[in-house]
């Protein structure tokens, strides 16, 4: 009788979680292109939708030239490649960074969502240098 209940329960448990689940996602890494301009640069570094000014919670002693520079956004440049412990060497850290990339024209839509020239985040970690040591042997 323990194992009938036993096997039922975990049937209903397995069954159960393929009747609620659910696909989200958490962050949608193709809105967070940089479009906004800071200071005196001409290139767009930060995402407008985003972006967070410090400075109105700053103290008395920052000059307003440090104010300024307290703006920063979700943009993709300003993400960063975070390694294990275990793969945290002085190589791979130099190794690691994220950019923006930019997606093929002729890139096929990914779950109904067209992915034809969007900008997207690319990451370069130690899978990278793995890869360069193992085409090396």
């Amino acid at each position: 009788m323990k194992r009938f209940i036993l096997l039922l329960g975990a049937l209903l448990l397995f069954t159960g979680l393929f009747l609620y689940a659910e696909t989200s996602e958490l962050i949608d890494f193709s809105k967070l292109g940089a479009d906004t301009t800071l200071g005196n640069n001409k290139k767009a570094t930060e995402n407008g939708a985003t972006l967070i000014d410090f400075s109105a919670v700053a103290g008395a002693s920052f000059s307003a030239e440090e104010k300024a520079k307290m703006k920063t956004s979700l943009a993709l440049d300003n993400w960063q490649v975070v390694l294990a412990s275990s793969s945290r060497t002085i190589q791979n850290q130099s190794l690691s960074m994220t950019k923006e990339a930019s997606t093929s024209p002729q890139a096929k839509p990914f779950n109904g969502v067209p992915m034809a020239n969007q900008k997207v985040l690319g990451i370069r970690g130690c899978i990278f240098l793995l890869l360069r040591i193992i085409r090396g042997l």
